[in-house]
């Protein structure tokens, strides 16, 4: 995998090579092992290079396979390297010999945009065209690997992660205030563009399933993926059968280049679904795969409605199938939620919104690390794609006049364990005010440490928000994973641990089959996730299949926290000296919450901090961090050797 950068100078001005040399040092530690860097005149592009899929570093980067007229640099791993290979006439000896990048160089080459048609994988790359003067770029339908970019009248530049295209000088700091209000107030708001949100106000990341093109006249942006069209088969079977052949090849190409695997297994469908599917496939080859469970450090006594904490029964469940899966439980002892808050901004440059699951999530990656294991499978965005529940389904009753449905619907999932007030909720959730939703739902209570200005000046805007609930369930699911934008994440875990973390249940072709099956598959019979539990009998144990809870990590997070008080306590002596957190933070009332900390048994209090105190805390230090970002970026730059 690597980290891509490239500057355009508009006004046709010499030396864009040299200054992206800052960029490419500023992007170093995501990809350590090769930097390469090319320039002509106003233009330059460049990589840096980790090694991880066999045919990495075959060809330095960026590859021109049409004489010069245009240069490619990607970040990118293939699918569907041979089928590409053979649309292209590009023989199978030849082909070997090819990283993923030129052969997505060539795709991009011979077919231009027409590209998306074919190509199937993780990907992130920008095209330079010497002829007419643009650029292109682009990320795969889900937005596995990032790409970011920065535009005025004098410059074009693009990079991976942010920090890249902070070491330019004309690449202003400022952050994304909008965005991370939002963050810390109540709802979100109309303003948003969710789709292109970075946490710096002047950098826009391309989103997902889109390509946008760069040229004199400016930026146009474009989607190169739509929705399947519904998919009618004969019997429910044949969608079980469907799920199974498509889940299995998504699983087998995330499985490229690598010996022994990684994977998370909770207890829940999806992380299950891809660890069983990957020990089946790894023990055809004589592998093995490493397969974590977070567990609490002892019992949560009091869970959310319809939770459960302690996920390791179900997961051993799993495990007990296959011989060649050892089970490991991870416990966060030892880690407080701001046990690593000092290396965030330089892995992420974004704040964590989840904290409390830093710590478990971070003990995972160091013992993968120390097996020497390079690849971990998650099944992040199941809930979108493989495990998709229908409920989307009970409102295009309602809207179609299907009352009679409804009512045997309802009273199907009710005898299921959904109570009555979920389902009203669930079935008229698309006329139903958020606020009165959220409540209806249970959910946690909605974070909001803003300052008391910003509360007062939000409080008149209109409560509008992009995240409307559609009973058009391929639009909504589509609008949340798209939305759910990870890559920035994996990204840092990449360059923190060297662990690269690959997602089957986002796989192209696995998620227009998910998301051509009718809604009402994936609720017969009043069986949320009807499709994967009907369709993965064959790999799951009853226990998993069959649980209708939903698992919760990092209840036990405050345990840990407690003992780290004094490392807090000095973070926010830190805090209340920043004048750009005290702008946006109420500090006083943060302060407080502190000096107030819940006791062992105060569960209500215990989940009010994790969503309220833990999320000001991390965009706290992410803007304390942001205030001085420019000067320590320019030190990393510094201090890399300049590339020849």
């Amino acid at each position: 995998m690597s980290a891509i950068a490239g500057l355009w100078h508009r006004d046709g001005a010499p030396g864009a090579k040299a200054r992206l040399g800052n960029v490419l040092a500023a992007l170093r530690h995501y990809g350590p092992d090769v930097r390469t860097l090319w320039g002509d005149g106003a233009v330059a592009v460049g990589c840096c290079l980790r090694k991880i899929l066999p045919e990495d570093g075959m060809q330095a980067q960026p590859i021109s396979p049409d004489g010069g007229r245009t240069n490619v640099v990607a970040d990118v791993r293939l699918d569907n390297r041979s089928e590409i290979a053979e649309l292209l006439r590009i023989t199978p000896n030849d082909a070997a010999a090819m990283s993923d990048a030129a052969i997505l160089a060539h795709a991009v080459a011979h077919w231009g945009t027409d590209c998306f048609r074919y190509i199937v994988g993780d990907y992130s790359f920008a095209a330079w065209n010497s002829l007419d003067q643009s650029w292109l770029l682009a990320r795969d339908v889900a937005g596995a690997l990032p790409l970011y970019f920065y535009s005025n009248d004098k410059i074009f530049a693009f990079a991976s992660m942010p920090i890249g295209l902070l070491a330019l000088a004309e690449v202003p700091a400022e952050v994304n205030e909008e965005g991370l209000l939002q963050m810390l107030e109540s709802a979100p708001r109309a303003s948003a563009e969710v789709t292109e949100w970075s946490a710096f106000q002047h950098i826009r990341r391309v989103p997902a399933g889109h390509f946008i093109r760069i040229d004199s006249r400016g930026e146009r942006t474009f989607e190169h993926w739509r929705p399947p069209a519904e998919l009618r088969l004969k019997r429910p079977e044949d969608y079980y059968e469907g799920l199974r052949e498509h889940l299995n090849r998504a699983v087998a190409c995330r499985l490229r280049g690598v010996g022994d695997a990684a994977s998370h297994l909770s207890g829940g469908l999806d992380s299950s679904s891809v660890a069983a599917t990957a020990a089946q496939l790894q023990a055809q080859r004589g592998a093995s795969v490493v397969a974590y469970t977070s567990i609490p450090q002892r019992h949560c006594s009091v869970e959310p409605h319809n939770r459960f904490s302690d996920e390791s029964e179900h997961a051993a469940a799993t495990a007990a199938l296959y011989p060649n899966l050892q089970h490991v439980l991870i416990t966060s002892e030892g880690r407080s939620p701001w046990h690593s808050l000092d290396s965030h901004f330089l892995l992420y440059q974004q704040p964590m919104l989840n904290l409390c699951n830093s710590a478990w999530i971070a003990a995972i990656h160091n013992d993968i690390a120390q097996r020497n294991i390079k690849v971990l499978l998650t099944g992040s965005m199941g809930n979108f794609t493989i495990s998709y529940r229908g409920l989307e389904m009970l409102p295009a009753l309602i809207a179609s006049g299907q009352w009679s449905e409804l009512w045997q619907l309802t009273r199907a999932l009710h005898r299921r364990g959904m109570s009555r007030k979920f389902l009203l909720a669930s079935s008229f959730a698309p006329w139903i005010p958020k606020a009165l939703l959220m409540a209806a739902k249970r959910s946690p209570p909605p974070p909001n440490l803003l300052h008391p200005d910003h509360n007062e000046k939000r409080r008149r805007l209109p409560p509008a928000s992009p995240f409307t609930f559609t009973a058009d369930h391929v639009r909504w699911r589509m609008f949340l994973l798209q939305r759910t934008d990870l890559a920035a994440i994996r990204k840092g875990t990449l360059a923190a641990w060297g662990v690269d973390e690959r997602d089957p249940t986002t796989d192209r072709r696995l998620l227009e089959f998910c998301m051509s099956i009718p809604a009402a598959e994936w609720m017969r019979d009043g069986l949320p996730s009807a499709v994967l539990r009907n369709g993965l009998a064959d790999r799951l144990p009853e226990k998993v299949r069959y649980e209708t809870r939903k698992g919760i990590q990092a209840t036990d997070w405050h345990i840990e926290a407690a003992k780290a008080l004094p490392q807090l306590q000095e973070e926010m002596r830190k805090l209340e000296k920043s004048p750009s957190v005290n702008g946006m933070i109420d500090i006083p009332r943060l302060r407080s919450m502190m000096e107030d900390w819940p006791k062992d048994n105060d569960f209500e209090k215990i989940s009010s901090y994790r969503y309220t105190f833990l999320r000001a805390l991390s965009v706290g230090r992410f803007l304390r961090d942001a205030e001085s970002c420019k000067t320590a970026i320019n030190v990393i730059a510094s201090q890399e050797p300049a590339i020849p």
